[in-house]
């Protein structure tokens, strides 16, 4: 009788230093010398029923065979709630079973503390804010590039976006050293995706290219309003491509914010009996639709710029225009292929690879087409528009602004499309037409027109209730 308590005890001491034991080992699933640690213990308890030979009956119902993948006993102040040895009515124990055990994830979220609403709201919305702040930064390029329009010091288009695509190549490049990520130069040793990485880039620019063509001869309101398609195309194209579903909320609220963004940039096709001088000033920018996808237009404001808003006075007026708004929308569909290749892309490649490899593809093809805009400059007899080294620091301050902000706002996009639908994202990217507006207010002084507020309105509660209902499902998951 006495052996038979002496081994009784035994059991319960070596059971009782296991649970010890973990909690003061990590719980980490996946380390092995962890796991054997207690089966160790399990080897060394039945080493001793086996001498005890008749006490097996008794070690039995104490030890349960723990299975040998990651359940643990929980940690003493779980064993504390739980009475250490009485049961949920209070009653003592029979058995250590009685004891609940838990995985390795269930002990880590019980340990950690719960979310507020804004950790919520921020984990489920993370693609979401990324497009909202990579609207925000491009506003900011906007603005510079708008700066030095108006300066004294003439730069052409394709020079900005060479010196744009020059410094966001070496940040690329240099963050790409310094936090030690692979995948050899902006990603060229990546398997497999260095197509898609090309064709992003080349589309971007084919798409910059059109956006030049279709405000040549079409107003800033009707290129504005036939570019954001683009959201609607990608989310057609994504249902497609990429298998996405296209959900009632991204419909209706894809077609409210086009709706938004007409009232802020009133085409004078569906508003042509408004005043002239109430012509908007936020709308795509030629200057930048072909990295950014921005909305101000750097040449409103001067008075022998605004030739997208005359309709060229001859016979084949019509067929221009009529070009143009093929242009727009060939620009609209390209800005649309570039969002499906960056999700296409996936985490196969980094924001910062994506990001360097457009540099990288838009820097030879903006000296291709600065060559090509010279010659047709030459042929044509027109004023010449040459690339210069300017002169005023003010110039290399919106330079850098230009080239600074267009990195963020290419990385928090890329990011954002890693993270959120395709078409969900494109949805929100209406924003864009909002933050433009609102810097024209402020920076400007521009007078607000009421279908303006209105249509930035709209775009705003479009975009609030996206997220909303991301949250709404994520909690009911």
């Amino acid at each position: 009788m006495d052996s038979t308590a002496d081994l009784f005890a035994t059991s319960m001491l070596s059971v009782h230093d296991a649970i010890l034991k973990t909690e003061r080992t990590p719980l980490d699933e996946e380390n092995p010398s962890h796991l054997h640690d207690y089966h160790e213990e399990d080897e060394d308890d039945d080493h001793r029923t086996e001498h005890g030979g008749s006490n097996e009956h008794i070690a039995a119902p104490l030890l349960e065979k723990k299975e040998k993948k990651k359940i643990l006993r929980p940690p003493s102040e779980i064993l504390k709630s739980a009475g250490w040895g009485k049961t949920d009515g209070g009653e003592e124990m029979k058995s250590m079973k009685d004891i609940p055990l838990r995985s390795s994830e269930d002990l880590l979220s019980s340990s950690s503390p719960p979310q507020t609403k804004f950790q919520t709201f921020v984990q489920t919305n993370l693609g979401i804010l990324y497009m909202i702040l990579s609207a925000f930064l491009f506003c900011f390029v906007s603005l510079a590039v708008k700066a030095i329009a108006m300066g004294n010091e003439k730069i052409p288009t394709t020079e900005v976006v060479f010196v744009r695509s020059v410094v966001s190549l070496i940040c690329c490049y240099g963050a790409q050293v310094y936090w030690n990520i692979g995948g050899g130069f902006v990603g060229w040793k990546i398997e497999g995706i260095r197509g898609l990485l090309f064709l992003r880039g080349v589309g971007g620019f084919a798409g910059m290219l059109c956006g030049w063509q279709a405000l040549s001869v079409l107003s800033l309101g009707d290129a504005t309003v036939i570019g954001f398609l683009s959201p609607v195309f990608t989310a057609i194209m994504a249902t497609f491509f990429l298998k996405e579903p296209y959900e009632l909320l991204d419909a209706v609220t894809g077609f409210l914010s086009l709706l938004g963004v007409t009232f802020i940039a009133r085409p004078p096709f569906l508003f042509g009996w408004m005043n002239k001088s109430e012509t908007p000033v936020e709308a795509l920018s030629p200057d930048t639709i072909d990295l950014i996808d921005t909305i101000l237009s750097p040449n409103i404001t001067d008075p022998n710029n605004i030739t997208a808003d005359i309709i060229p006075p001859s016979a084949d007026a019509s067929s221009a225009r009529f070009m143009g708004v093929i242009a727009a929308l060939i620009g609209a569909v390209l800005s649309s292929m570039t969002y499906i290749l960056v999700r296409k892309l996936g985490t196969r490649a980094s924001a910062v690879h994506i990001t360097g490899f457009f540099s990288l593809v838009s820097i030879p093809l903006s000296l291709l087409f600065s060559f090509l805009s010279t010659m047709s400059t030459r042929a044509s007899a027109a004023p010449p528009n040459p690339w210069i080294i300017p002169q005023d620091p003010l110039t290399y301050l919106y330079l850098l602004i230009v080239a600074f902000a267009a990195l963020g706002g290419q990385l928090t996009m890329n990011k954002s499309l890693q993270l959120e639908k395709a078409g969900r994202a494109a949805s929100v990217n209406y924003v864009q037409v909002v933050f433009a507006f609102l810097a024209e207010w402020v920076v400007w002084g521009t007078t607000p027109h009421a279908l303006s507020v209105v249509g930035s309105l709209i775009v705003g509660s479009c975009v609030v209730l996206i997220a909303v209902s991301k949250m709404r499902k994520g909690g009911k998951k």
